[in-house]
């Protein structure tokens, strides 16, 4: 058995950017470990440790069907992407990526290492923008067959 921690990655960012883990996401919304990176190659991974009981391969599965749960993971990974790209150019994971110990995360690295140098290349001098889109729920029985024509706002002119 490997006694290796699982560690949850955040996000990459060019080792000479980074300036140890961010510091300001809200602790209630980390995943309870305690963020760190790892480094290799030029390339830091932002990582938090996570229990193997919600994140090895079988539970992990089964976690990401619990609306409840993942939308704790997803306001952390949220969280902790955002304070690192206010701090330098970021290229976010995907949700719920796990990598077995410091071992497996600088693998991962290695062979990511191209396409991760490329996307942080494409990355400097960007910021990131959030957009958020909410339904109301007047208009949540209206199909696009029955919905409504809207007028146009008055004061805009086509043409």
């Amino acid at each position: 058995m490997n006694d290796e921690p699982l560690l949850y990655v955040y996000a990459v960012v060019r080792s000479a950017d980074a300036q140890g883990p961010p510091t300001d996401p809200p602790p209630d919304v980390t995943l309870g470990g305690g963020l760190a990176t790892v480094e290799h190659r030029g390339l830091t991974a932002v990582v938090e440790p996570v229990p193997a009981a919600d994140f090895a391969e079988a539970p992990l599965r089964e976690r990401l069907e619990d609306p409840d749960w993942l939308a704790v993971v997803a306001r952390a990974h949220h969280a902790v992407v955002g304070a690192t790209s206010r701090r330098t150019a970021t290229v976010p994971l995907e949700l719920a990526t796990v990598r077995r110990g410091e071992s497996g995360v600088r693998r991962f690295l290695e062979e990511g290492e191209s396409g991760l140098s490329e996307a942080l290349g494409r990355a400097t001098g960007t910021c990131e923008r959030e957009n958020e889109a909410c339904a109301d729920e007047a208009y949540a029985h209206e199909t696009p067959t029955t919905r409504r024509p809207v007028s146009p706002p008055t004061g805009i002119r086509n043409g």
